[in-house]
């Protein structure tokens, strides 16, 4: 979260989206690990208090869910770790769940979602996550190997001298900075219960969604990705909505999952604008969602298909996510289109008629097609 700006109206909106979000979000999810990394509502959202562990903050962070409110990941990686125990089943064609965020117009600060399905039945997050695939993980600008390492800073710096030297970090691509402290936040930015010197986080790394407004740095606009992501749209939004059909591994292959018992979500931006802060992603929590995702057929470009003896061939469908299911409905594979001119193999070799649904920048269309 971002000072939302420095003259009094955007102020008083600031402050607003700090503590209201959506009255018919519902959390239905138990907090069972926190940690945020660096920033100006790092120790604050939610509040830490001297002899506080990870298991007290744990504690802190889901009164804060249970009462409405939402905690602060901090800097790009920060995350949190939700259960849910009975587990969210995957509806073909509807969206699943949301992750309740503050997000408003010009305000996204989107956060990367990744789920996991409690395979060997011991109820701890130890299986395999799965990224949800959103519209910008195919991104060119886009890192889904990124790691970032904070150096917790020797000693304390006085907000009011505008130190741009706080918390120094460097990054799996070869750059290193400073994030800056501001003087409306004046506590440590540390995660006060972590003793390390230093942490590191892995996750995605997203392109920026930064627009420069007036083009002179004046005003920064921070625009809404399509889909998939979290704090990225408002809760009353389709856009807030995902659909486990959209989990994949770090290449974009289908995770296929039928149900998932875990969600973590990290800050997916590395942003710092000095006396606005960092941008980081708020949770509140998730909310179960049943809303069907067949909307009316919308062209594609000029997407073209066919059976080549076992193999599906995609032409111009660069960057559209597929799903193939039996005429009767029968889920069969879910990969990603990752070049025009793109042959699928197949499994099965019997002749039979086949469903299509593709996918691209959240529209979709539903293709037919015969298998002889």
């Amino acid at each position: 979260m971002r000072n939302k700006n420095l003259i009094l109206s955007s102020v008083l909106l600031w402050i607003l989206s700090i503590h209201t979000f959506s009255l018919s979000a519902q959390n239905v999810a138990t907090v069972i690990e926190v940690l945020p990394a660096p920033g100006q509502f790092v120790n604050v959202l939610p509040a830490y208090v001297a002899g506080d562990d990870s298991t007290t903050m744990v504690s802190k962070a889901q009164q804060m869910f249970d009462n409405g409110s939402f905690i602060s990941l901090g800097g790009c990686g920060g995350y949190v770790t939700l259960a849910y125990p009975q587990g969210i089943g995957n509806a073909i064609g509807q969206t699943d769940f949301k992750v309740i965020g503050n997000a408003f117009a010009n305000n996204a600060e989107p956060g990367v979602i990744m789920v996991m399905k409690d395979e060997n039945k011991n109820g701890l997050p130890d299986d395999t996550w799965y990224e949800i695939w959103g519209s910008e993980h195919s991104h060119e600008e886009t890192n889904v190997n990124f790691t970032i390492t904070y150096y917790k800073p020797s000693a304390e710096k006085e907000a009011e001298t505008l130190p741009t030297d706080y918390i120094f970090w460097k990054s799996s691509e070869g750059q290193s900075g400073y994030m800056p402290k501001n003087r409306f936040h004046t506590q440590s930015y540390w995660p006060s219960w972590v003793s390390s010197d230093s942490m590191v986080y892995s996750s995605t790394r997203l392109r920026s969604n930064a627009v420069d407004v007036n083009g002179d740095g004046s005003y920064i606009s921070f625009a809404t990705f399509n889909f998939g992501y979290a704090d990225n749209c408002s809760n009353s939004s389709d856009c807030a909505e995902i659909n486990i059909e959209w989990a994949a591994d770090k290449d974009g292959v289908s995770a296929n999952l039928d149900t998932i018992h875990f969600v973590k979500v990290a800050t997916g931006v590395q942003h710092v604008f000095g006396n606005t802060g960092e941008v980081s992603t708020e949770v509140g929590g998730i909310e179960l969602v049943r809303k069907s995702t067949a909307l009316p057929e919308i062209p594609l470009s000029e997407i073209t298909m066919c059976f080549t003896n076992n193999m599906l061939y995609i032409e111009n469908g660069e960057g559209a996510k597929a799903t193939l299911f039996t005429l009767d409905g029968k889920l069969l594979h879910q990969f990603m289109v990752t070049h025009d001119n793109f042959y699928y193999t197949m499994s099965e070799s019997i002749s039979a008629i086949y469903i299509v649904r593709l996918e691209k920048n959240h529209e979709i269309k539903y293709h037919k097609i015969i298998k002889k």
